[in-house]
């Protein structure tokens, strides 16, 4: 392909808009950066207790554990959105 026709292509498709702003992506980033340290603190609290764990215990650090990965990951692609693209 050469550079002419790749450019023709280029200014005949159309422009990405993104699904959130990349100036709001900080804001995110903290609001799920904040629910993650919540959530994986709720699950170790969950089963640091000095009495015998019990399978309630168990299943609610399983659950808070899952929802603090994911917020995690979600504010890891935020921050790495939002500030990758300035340095």
């Amino acid at each position: 392909m050469l550079y002419e026709e790749l450019f023709k292509l280029y200014r005949s498709s159309p422009e990405f808009e993104g699904w959130i702003p990349l100036d709001s992506q900080k804001q995110y980033a903290v609001v799920t950066l904040i629910g993650a340290i919540v959530c994986i603190a709720i699950a170790l609290n969950s089963i640091s207790k000095s009495r015998k764990a019990s399978i309630p215990d168990y299943f609610k650090f399983f659950i808070m554990s899952i929802i603090g990965s994911l917020f995690l990951g979600t504010a890891t692609v935020f921050l790495t959105d939002s500030f990758g693209v300035y340095v």
